[in-house]
Order: C-alpha cells, then structure tokens, then sequence
C-alpha cells in the first residue's frame, strides 16, 4: 500500500529567508528549487506519490511541468497545509506522510524507513537536530503544530498510537541556517549542493 506524500512548499522565492544573508537571491532560489527537486526524486524512487502544497505560482508551474500533484494552500503556515496535503488520504482511509522539503540528504532509503512502519499501521516521526519534525506520518486526521519544539508536541498527539521514532541522517539534517547547509555540503551525500553554492 503506497501513501501519499505531502510536500508543503512555501515558493522558490520566499523560502529560506534566514540564509539571505549569506545568499545572493538568485543563488538562494536556486537552492530552495534543487531541494525540491532533490526531495521530490527521492519520493519518487521510495515508491511514494508526492503531493506538494503550495500557494506560490511558480511552484504550482513547476508541479505541473513535472506531473506532480499539487494542493492550493487554503491559508499561510505549515499547520493549515499539511492538513490540506493529507485531505484526500484521510478521506479514503489511507495513510499519509509529511515531509518538509529542505531535506538535502535524504534519500529513498530513509523514506523507506519511515514508509514501512507507516503502511502497517503505526504513525512515525523523524526529528530534525533542533526538535522540529521534518517527517510526520498516520492515518486520519491530525492535530499539526509546527514551529520551534514541534518534535514533542507531535509526539504527545501521537502518543496513544505507539508512533515509531525514526533518527536517520538524511532526516535530520536540514537547511534553516548556513551552518546547516555547510554542514551537510561538506558530506558525500550532500556533493550535489555545491554546484547551486557556487556564485
């Protein structure tokens, strides 16, 4: 049973605003639009169906360049669009899977690892370092509360579901700040951002 991935995407030019500092914004786009892509093909590959939420343009001609379903974000935030993202899956009874997509080295392999605990029916979270939650997955509705220390709100929403707690590199790595980004450039996997670094 594949679930559908929800991918909440802010837009290729908003994103990322706290690197601006260290970023020109034609690099920073092109940053915020390789994770994306980055993200998106490792849905793909894990057997997943994404689906982005979105209220930016160009994300939404993106989407449709590229065959990928996509939601019209009712509001502003990643709480309202997550639960946009998942609608359809609770409504015919199948599990579902939020992934933020600022994810530079994850990879098939990691969303297997939090898509197999999932598809048997126990809810899964993966924490990013910061105690945000960069991967939040169930069945039915759900009571989203991103933002700083999501980690253990999600968890206690969870609690009597027996979630599976999934700590992998790919997952818990991501790109809120420059020392994130550094960070993960620096790894093999991560070899592919230098190319979008490079003035």
């Amino acid at each position: 049973m594949a679930a559908d991935l929800t991918l909440p995407i802010r837009g290729f030019e908003l994103g990322k605003s706290r690197l601006g500092r260290d970023l020109p914004p034609d690099r920073r786009r092109r940053l915020v639009r390789g994770l994306v892509e980055h993200t998106v093909s490792a849905v793909v590959e894990a057997g997943a169906r994404p689906v982005v939420v979105t209220g930016d343009v160009a994300v939404a001609t993106w989407c449709d360049s590229r065959s990928v379903a996509m939601v019209w974000e009712p509001q502003p935030g990643l709480d309202a669009a997550a639960t946009a993202g998942i609608a359809t899956a609770v409504a015919d009874g199948q599990p579902w899977l939020v992934l933020l997509a600022d994810l530079p080295l994850v990879s098939a392999a990691d969303l297997g690892a939090v898509l197999t605990p999932l598809v048997t029916g126990r809810f899964v979270l993966a924490p990013s370092f910061d105690g945000g939650t960069n991967a939040l997955g169930g069945w039915g509705p759900f009571p989203f509360s991103y933002g700083p220390g999501s980690f253990h709100r999600h968890l206690a929403a969870a609690r009597r579901r027996a979630p599976s707690i999934v700590v992998r590199t790919g997952l818990v790595f991501d790109v809120d700040e420059p020392s994130g980004l550094e960070q993960a450039a620096a790894r093999p996997e991560g070899a592919w951002l230098r190319s979008l670094l490079d003035p």
